[in-house]
């Protein structure tokens, strides 16, 4: 038997469907360090140059980080694909676990921060600048290969719109945090080139809680439940691509409809009364 080719317009759609999410979800990234850089450059032109130093610095280990925990993508697909669901749970678990130890590998960096940007050369309040900035960026470190991780899982799961969600929960965050934190809003405390980093990395710890909550309440939902097709046709294979699949359990259902056919109840006996 053969299967039908799929004509090309249809391909296109399909692709665009699982592609534009992700799209949108890798821009949020670099727009998370733009709105720092918008904001910074409120605060002050010294601020913005030094964020701008900063980011060439930070992206080698950081994208090295969240990309190698992003292969979540890869054995999720394969192992669907090959039919061994089983398999897939510990391989993103090996993958949040390589993000806890990337993200505190990263924070090895802290110490020697300001000798590294002193290579460059710049004045002493630029250097300072550059040393707060990055410093507060490397708590971003752990929660972004986290949320790289979970969102590997459903990319190879076909649900790249939750990789959006994810990534755009912790887009607005980051908004809201920037204005809290950079300029002291609200009661907080003015922190300037720090409340930038502070808050990427804030924004990322709220979209890594998103997605551990969401994989978390839809663990179960998508484990049990069950299917109903009121046709019974012979083949079972036919009777099981026309049922409707239901989260949860069938007990409800079950005592709903057996309840029509029960007479009176009794109350239950004592055991050991006869």
């Amino acid at each position: 038997m053969t299967t039908p080719k799929q004509a090309p317009s249809q391909r296109w759609k399909e692709v665009l469907a699982i592609a534009w999410p992700l799209i949108i979800a890798n821009s949020f990234w670099n727009l998370q360090l733009t709105i720092d850089r918008v904001f910074l450059g409120q605060y002050s032109t010294d601020s913005l140059g030094a964020a701008m130093a900063v980011m060439g610095v930070f992206w080698v280990p950081m994208a090295l980080l969240q990309q190698t925990a992003a292969y979540s993508t890869t054995f999720t697909a394969q192992y669907l694909g090959a039919k061994q669901e089983k398999n897939v749970g510990p391989a993103v678990w090996q993958s949040i676990y390589l993000s806890l130890l990337g993200g505190l590998a990263m924070m090895t960096l802290y110490p020697m921060s300001r000798s590294m940007f002193e290579l460059f050369g710049h004045s002493s309040n630029m250097i300072q600048l550059e040393t707060e900035y990055f410093q507060a960026l490397l708590f971003s470190g752990l929660p972004t290969a986290v949320v790289a991780a979970i969102s590997g899982f459903y990319t190879g799961v076909n649900r790249t719109q939750m990789v959006m969600w994810i990534n755009g929960t912790g887009l607005i965050a980051n908004v809201l945090l920037d204005y809290l934190l950079i300029f002291g809003n609200a009661g907080f405390p003015e922190l300037g080139i720090s409340g930038a980093g502070y808050a990427t990395a804030g924004a990322n710890v709220v979209a890594a809680i998103f997605a551990a909550v969401v994989i978390y309440r839809s663990r179960d939902k998508e484990k049990y439940g069950f299917w109903t097709n009121n046709t019974l046709p012979e083949d079972p294979d036919a009777w099981f691509s026309g049922a409707e699949q239901h989260p949860g359990s069938w007990w409800p259902y079950w005592r709903e409809w057996i309840a029509g056919y029960e007479g009176d109840q009794v109350p239950a006996r004592q055991p050991g009364e006869g």
